[in-house]
């Protein structure tokens, strides 16, 4: 049970995934508002920064470096004069993320698409517009891909001390997808970010120390970026910490400040963290034992498509159940868990030879997360000869303690 905790845990540090956008840009708690200046009703919405203010019969409305202004029945953007319907006593402005639709008497009368609000941004030197531009032109999202132009948005953004463009460059180094892959450069640019505060540099740094690569490896400097990214909010950061008190890597051990962490991480949604304090639950390591409750978790995470788990699962309720007995005699899968006894015989005969002496039905193997057999030693060749049965499959018969890889266990070891 503990060399499949362990590979869970393992496989918990994993980064085959990033979102690289990050947050959306931060908004004032009110981010709307709505009042009468000179007998225009004005609404602002979705800005994070605006302002409006009378003008000499009038109005001027500046939203996010955006100046909208209505004077003597004329109105403009930016300066520039804008085609409007006359006596115009309503105008509304929307302003999400970084697009602009200013509307009067209810009828559109000018808008900046997302990808050109970020440019103007970017134009004006804004650090933030070049970020989310440059991840667009990466991904070719809205605009065309052109990887050596966004790569370069980020450079520059970086330079003007953005962590997020930090964490960016970090993270297309360490993936390698669209650049070359460089371990040592990804750190670097991670440790910019993470000093900058930014939880997901800090959670790599931390990733790069414990697997020594791109940084030497050191659990205990690897513990410091971790934690400090756990701290941070960070749910597999917090699951990696849990993983270091639980191996005492880099920190004394302790089974209940890991099963602590792992509670955080799976409260914030970490499968990985999930199907781990499902293995403490299970041994009564930093919890008390708790069979039920390791069942249930572990049917979170197999539910959400973690195969270790699936597989845990099945061994979790064969070890405190049994095998069950085979009722149906058309299939050599066991749907029946109610039997207390475990003889390892079974009672189908769909599968059994002809002679007077069938067999023993004494193997078992998991297979899509579900236990399968009993079945005989031809039936297990055949499973083999089919791909179900490999090296890596968990299997088990009369007289193990507990379930084992097929290339690890007595008997099953020389099919191969």
């Amino acid at each position: 049970m503990l060399r499949d905790y362990f590979r869970q845990t393992a496989a918990g540090l994993g980064l085959t995934a990033i979102l690289l956008m990050g947050a959306a840009p931060a908004a004032l708690a009110q981010s709307s508002s709505s009042m009468t200046v000179n007998g225009v009703q004005v609404t602002v919405s979705g800005a994070a920064r605006q302002n409006i203010s009378a003008t000499g019969g009038g109005v001027k409305v500046t939203v996010d470096g955006h100046v909208v202004e209505l004077s003597n029945g004329r109105l403009s953007v930016d300066g520039n004069p804008v085609n409007g319907p006359g006596g115009i006593n309503d105008l509304r402005i929307d302003a999400p993320g970084w697009s602009l639709k200013v509307s009067a008497n209810g009828q559109t009368v000018y808008t900046v698409s997302d990808v050109e609000g970020l440019q103007r941004g970017a134009d004006r030197g804004s650090a933030q517009a070049m970020t989310y531009l440059g991840i667009r032109y990466i991904k070719g999202n809205g605009v065309p891909r052109d990887v050596q132009r966004g790569m370069q948005m980020l450079e520059d953004a970086a330079a003007k001390g953005n962590g997020l463009a930090y964490r960016n460059l970090a993270f297309e180094y360490w993936l390698g997808e669209n650049v070359p892959k460089d371990r040592n450069r990804a750190v670097e640019y991670a440790l910019e970010a993470g000093q900058l505060g930014d939880a997901s540099g800090q959670y790599l740094i931390g990733v790069a120390y414990v697997n020594g690569d791109g940084a030497p490896k050191s659990f205990k400097r690897a513990f410091f970026w971790l934690k400090l990214a756990a701290e941070g909010g960070h749910a597999e950061a917090m699951n990696a910490v849990g993983i270091r008190y639980a191996r005492g890597e880099g920190v004394a051990k302790d089974p209940a400040k890991s099963a602590e962490w792992y509670q955080k991480a799976a409260d914030k949604g970490s499968i990985f963290a999930t199907s781990n304090l499902a293995y403490l639950y299970w041994e009564g390591k930093g919890v008390e034992k708790d069979l039920d409750r390791a069942e249930e978790l572990f049917q979170i995470a197999a539910d959400a498509g973690n195969k270790i788990a699936k597989d845990a699962l099945a061994k979790l309720r064969l070890e405190r159940d049994g095998p069950a007995t085979d009722t149906n005699t058309d299939t050599d899968t066991n749907t029946n868990t109610d039997t207390d006894t475990n003889t390892g015989t079974g009672t189908g005969t769909g599968t059994g030879t002809e002679n007077n002496v069938p067999e023993e039905k004494i193997y078992w193997l998991v297979e899509g997360g579900k236990q399968v057999g009993p079945l005989t030693l031809s039936e297990l060749k055949d499973a083999m000869a089919a791909g179900r049965l490999t090296r890596d499959t968990l299997v088990w018969k009369q007289g193990m303690s507990a379930w084992a890889k097929a290339g690890d266990a007595p008997d099953f070891a020389d099919l191969f």
